[in-house]
């Protein structure tokens, strides 16, 4: 069978597998829905940094005048329009209605971070770094280069194969270290949408199965000395977006880990979550990317949550917690003076 047959076919598969299995809800008392502050530590500073949940693997990190964005996504096409190959485009309504929502007056970062090249990654970024985010580098894989390459400026982007492991100065007090990473399989053990580009686009794909992943990439987020978060866009199998040992000596404050697709790896979130030994989780891309984003939200469909909760639970230290945000809430987070016992 053709390769482009092959995963058309895949995917009816897929399409036939999530029609069945519908979008989930929220058990009741486990949403986050406002912003709250998250003590990590018996002592601390007035110092603080701030998490701002966008939806899907969107993120806006804040620390003093250092701000650092994952890539964000509203315009969440149908299942249909995605897995039959119909054309995706910006829904530019969405988008501002996300953008005037969660990221009114942010008009500049010091980097925008990108673990891979799907569509709900990067398919709406053109529109928010033109329109939006007009000062900031988007750093992620060589495929993002080429696939951007019709609409973003060469030097607003940055790959980073070749820097893996690496800390990259970010504004005044930051730093971030790529770490190869992977992609667990969509649904029933299939992985769509693989491989990388060589070359540049002459325009922007037309549809999903042009956004190819390319290498997947966690990242390592220091903000100032002494506030740590490990980012993952992408559930993936162990070792898989381990940090370095040079890296591990200093304990991670947050982990934003993954829901979507975990079940179709193995002991994942459980072996991130050990090796990083934070003080506080944050569950992200946990919603129905599928569904209108004005709607409440529900669970990424074909995905048990309380699944997730308990492989995370099993794991999680005694004086550690998480959190699953509602998209916009703001999580605030007491910076640990150095050496301190945790909360």
């Amino acid at each position: 069978m053709h390769g482009a047959t092959r995963e058309v076919f895949l995917s009816l598969l897929i399409l036939v597998g999530l029609a069945l299995s519908c979008a989930g809800r929220v058990p009741r008392g486990w949403l986050t829905s406002r912003d709250r502050t998250v003590e990590t530590c018996s002592e601390h500073g007035s110092d603080t940094a701030s998490l701002t949940y966008l939806g899907s693997g969107g993120f806006l990190l804040e620390r003093d005048d250092d701000a650092i964005l994952t890539a964000p996504f509203f315009t969440n096409p149908g299942i249909g329009r995605v897995v039959f190959g119909l054309p995706l485009r910006p829904d530019v309504k969405r988008i501002r209605a996300g953008v005037d929502a969660y990221l009114q007056g942010v008009e500049a970062v010091d980097a925008i971070l990108a673990g891979h090249s799907h569509y709900d990654h990067l398919l709406d970024i053109p529109y928010i770094l033109e329109e939006q985010v007009r000062e900031g580098t988007i750093y992620g894989n060589q495929t993002m280069l080429h696939l951007l390459a019709p609409a973003v400026p060469p030097d607003r982007m940055e790959a980073v194969n070749d820097r893996a492991c690496q800390w990259i100065p970010i504004g005044d007090h930051g730093q971030v270290m790529p770490l190869e990473s992977g992609h667990a399989a969509h649904f029933l053990g299939i992985k769509l949408f693989k491989g990388k580009l060589t070359e540049d686009r002459k325009r922007l794909p037309r549809s999903a199965y042009g956004w190819k992943e390319g290498q997947s990439y966690a990242f390592l987020i220091d903000l100032g000395r002494d506030f740590r978060v490990h980012y993952q866009d992408a559930a993936s199998r162990p070792p898989q977006g381990f940090p370095p040992d040079t890296a591990s000596g200093r304990r991670v404050d947050v982990a934003i880990v993954t829901v979507a697709s975990f079940s179709q790896t193995k002991r994942y979130p459980d072996e991130i979550i050990k090796k990083l030994n934070p003080r506080h989780v944050v569950l992200g891309h946990w919603e129905d990317f599928f569904r209108d984003p004005t709607k409440p939200p529900k669970v990424v469909r074909g995905t048990k949550l309380k699944n997730f909760v308990k492989r995370l639970e099993a794991v999680l230290s005694d004086d550690a917690s998480w959190t699953l945000p509602k998209p916009g809430v703001i999580l605030e987070f007491n910076v640990c003076r150095a050496g301190t016992p945790p909360q």
